[in-house]
């Protein structure tokens, strides 16, 4: 969980800055491991960062050569594969290992249909100057929040109305109609907002932004329209591209391990899972084997700490799920190193 908010104003003028450090400080409990700004010409974004993947160079806002800056809420399970079809000119101008960097380069090769090549949960702003537009995308699913507020002085957006309203961008007024049906179902239906002024990008939706009004919406569906196919076992099969039903797709799957209810349990109870994705990228990026490596999964200090407190038998348990994790991965990779994961004391796990 990350947060991110911007502005871009009617007039053309440079954003103020209050509003954004104040909408920056809303939403820093969304993501306490840093924070980013951006300002350029008639916008200014901020992001608060929950390090997950890439905590090394995965700070945001991040930027492509031509210009334009991206900042996210958001995890894009089909990266590693994304990178991989970039073709070797759009792979040499990646500058981190960010799976929120790719929609950045797939937006300078497909324009507004880069956000159908993304398989996760995300909440997208996305500014390029040279167009002079400011783009917000949400996942199909609405698994990311995102909201928005259109004012005499110009477009504001952030993951929570909170951020809008302590930024006094907008008022803290009740829609009586929206509150009724947030009451009765617990949550609310369409674009509208418990708050006046404040709506919601839909689940699917891209809004583009010019000149501190919205232009553009596009939508993508969560499900293909018509239902699902029809067709027997052995025709599925054949498009799975499998010889059996009980065939797996040859070459690793770096997030098989979230299918794996008990080892995710494991993970999150000890505050581990980052560290594992950690452990599976590193044996997606080392060299080889015959280099004398050790496969070094450093958590966070905050995470470092709480291990170190469990007891022998939970850190045990701990290094057993990461093992059983990377294995897979490890062996198809032809490796043959430990995974040593550091301790905040220094100590190996």
């Amino acid at each position: 969980m990350c947060g991110i908010a911007g502005l871009m104003t009617y007039d053309g003028a440079a954003p103020p800055p209050a509003p954004l450090r104040a909408m920056a400080d809303a939403l820093r409990h969304r993501g306490p491991d840093g924070e980013g700004r951006y300002r350029s010409g008639d916008v200014g974004m901020v992001q608060t960062r929950l390090a997950i993947i890439d905590l090394a160079t995965g700070d945001q806002p991040l930027y492509e050569p031509g210009g334009a800056a991206l900042i996210a809420n958001g995890e894009i399970y089909n990266y590693l594969e994304l990178r991989s079809g970039l073709g070797s000119a759009r792979s040499a101008a990646l500058s981190t290992q960010s799976d929120c960097e790719l929609p950045l380069h797939l937006y300078r090769q497909y324009g507004f249909d880069f956000a159908a090549h993304l398989r996760g949960m995300y909440a997208i702003a996305l500014h390029d100057p040279s167009a002079g537009q400011l783009i917000l995308a949400r996942d199909p699913f609405g698994i990311k929040p995102l909201y928005y507020a259109e004012t005499p002085r110009g477009f504001a957006f952030a993951s929570e109305p909170g951020a809008l309203i302590e930024a006094g961008i907008v008022a803290p007024q009740l829609v009586r109609s929206a509150r009724n049906e947030l009451l009765q179902m617990q949550f609310t239906t369409g674009r509208e907002t418990i708050f006046a002024g404040i709506n919601r990008v839909l689940p699917g939706e891209m809004v583009v932004v010019r000149r501190g009004r919205i232009v553009e919406r596009r939508r993508c569906a969560a499900l293909p329209e018509g239902g699902p196919l029809q067709f027997g076992e052995a025709e599925a099969i054949a498009l799975a591209g499998l010889e059996t039903a009980t065939e797996l797709p040859a070459g690793p799957d770096p997030y098989r391990f979230a299918h794996d209810t008990e080892l995710q349990k494991l993970l999150t109870q000890t505050g581990f899972a980052s560290v594992a994705v950690r452990a599976i990228e590193f044996t997606q990026h080392v060299a080889g084997a015959d280099e004398l490596l050790e496969g070094i999964v450093d958590g966070s200090v905050r995470t470092a700490k709480a291990l170190e407190r469990r007891s022998q038998d939970q850190r045990a348990r701990v290094r057993a799920a990461l093992e059983t994790i990377v294995a897979p991965y490890r062996t198809a990779r032809g490796l043959d190193v430990p995974v040593v994961v550091k301790l905040a004391s220094g100590r190996k796990l």
